[in-house]
């Protein structure tokens, strides 16, 4: 059995490719997926949305 270990990161530098990512606006989940790359020097991820496809 795999344990789920949830966080909340503040920085993009705390994730690493392949992480679940769930994104949250006002308390409603808006967006969940695996990141696919990272740039932290940038402050970016990006992630494939199980929620909305894209």
């Amino acid at each position: 059995m795999t344990a789920i270990r949830k966080s909340i990161v503040s920085s993009c530098e705390e994730l690493a490719v392949g992480d679940e990512i769930g994104a949250r606006y006002k308390g409603v989940l808006v967006h969940r997926g695996g990141a696919t790359e990272i740039a932290p020097d940038h402050g970016l991820f990006w992630i494939v949305d199980d929620l909305g496809g894209g």
